[in-house]
C-alpha cells in the first residue's frame, strides 16, 4: 500500500476500553502529518528483523518521544499483535489486521479475545473451554470487517500523555505493518 500515491488509503482505529466495550472507532489516513516519516523508517528498518513466526516476537523501543514504551510485536507479514509496555508493566495492547486472509486472521483474533477474557489464566484448555470463553461478548473484534483495522486495548491508569504515546507508537507500527503486506 504505497500511502503516498494513494491519499484515500486508511485504516480503521477501534479502541475498547479493559472491559471489553468499545469507545472508539474512527479513520486515519495513513499519509496524515501525524505519521512522522523518520518515525516509520526507524520502524521499518527495526522489523525488518521480524521473523514471521507467531511465536518468536520482535522487541524494541517505540522510537521517538514514545522511545520509553517497549514494545513486543508478533507477526505473520499479514497480521500482527503488540504488547507495550512501560516501567515493565503492561499498559496495552494491538492487534493489526490487513485482510490479506481471513482463515489467519480468525485463528489471530480468537487466540487475542481467548488471552483477553481468561480470567483464571488456565495453563491448558480444551476446546469445551475456549468455546465458553469466546461465547463473551467483550472484544467482539469479529464484529468489524473494515480492513486494515487496527483495535487498541490500553490497561491501566496511564496518565494522557503515556494513552497518546501508545496510541500514536502503535498507529505508526500499524502503518508500516499494513505497507508492508503490498
Amino acid at each position: 500500500m504505497n500511502t503516498e500515491n494513494d491519499p484515500a488509503a486508511a485504516i480503521s482505529l477501534v479502541t475498547f476500553e479493559e472491559t471489553g466495550q468499545t469507545t472508539e472507532v474512527k479513520q486515519i489516513n495513513l499519509s496524515e502529518p501525524l505519521f512522522s516519516q523518520q518515525l516509520l523508517q526507524t520502524i521499518r528498518d527495526r522489523l525488518k528483523h521480524l521473523s514471521g513466526d507467531l511465536d518468536l516476537p520482535l522487541e524494541g523501543h517505540l522510537p521517538g518521544p514514545t522511545e520509553e514504551i517497549v514494545f513486543r510485536v508478533s507477526s505473520d507479514f499479514q497480521n500482527s499483535f503488540a504488547f507495550y509496555y512501560l516501567n515493565s508493566e503492561i499498559i496495552g495492547l494491538t492487534l493489526t489486521l490487513t485482510g490479506s486472509d481471513p482463515e489467519p486472521e480468525a485463528e489471530m483474533i480468537d487466540s487475542i479475545r481467548v488471552l483477553l477474557l481468561d480470567q483464571e489464566d488456565h495453563e491448558d484448555m480444551d476446546n469445551e473451554q475456549i468455546q465458553g470463553i469466546l461465547e463473551n461478548d467483550a472484544f467482539a473484534f469479529h464484529e468489524f470487517d473494515q480492513r486494515p483495522i487496527h483495535f487498541l486495548v490500553p490497561f491501566g491508569s496511564g496518565t494522557d500523555e503515556t494513552l497518546d504515546a501508545l496510541v500514536r507508537g502503535s498507529l505508526h507500527l500499524a502503518n508500516v505493518l499494513c505497507q508492508a503486506r503490498d
